[in-house]
């Protein structure tokens, strides 16, 4: 099972249960591939993760659009904070709310503080 995704919006915690990850998972793969995201390293599609995020935060009691994700994402690049801590987060925890259930490679490090921790992302 998942790990819990915590996740902050303007100044306010939020968590998403290890229960519903994987239904917020299905929620996402309807917006963007893991081929996609994976992309956006090096590409962001902004709008789309906004998307995404927005589907997280209302998913655990928060209120956020689309819209609203994106104009704090494009505040973060003009105030010169990076390409974007929120584009950022977002695309990390996305990939790892996507790659759930995958099989973990034969001898990864940490794999067991990874099984014990939770995702946590601050909007």
């Amino acid at each position: 099972m998942m790990q819990k995704i915590e996740l902050t919006w303007k100044g306010e915690d939020f968590t998403i249960p290890e229960s519903e990850v994987f239904e917020v998972g299905e929620q996402i793969e309807e917006i963007v591939t893991l081929g996609e995201l994976s992309a956006m390293s090096s590409k962001p599609q902004f709008r789309k993760l906004s998307r995404c995020f927005s589907v997280m935060i209302n998913h655990a009691g928060g209120t956020a659009t689309p819209a609203e994700v994106h104009s704090m994402m494009m505040e973060q690049i003009k105030a010169g904070t990076g390409r974007g801590d929120l584009a950022t987060a977002a695309i990390s925890t996305l990939v790892e709310i996507l790659m759930d259930g995958a099989p973990e490679r034969d001898g990864d490090e940490g794999s067991e503080k990874k099984a014990a921790s939770s995702s946590k992302t601050v909007i």
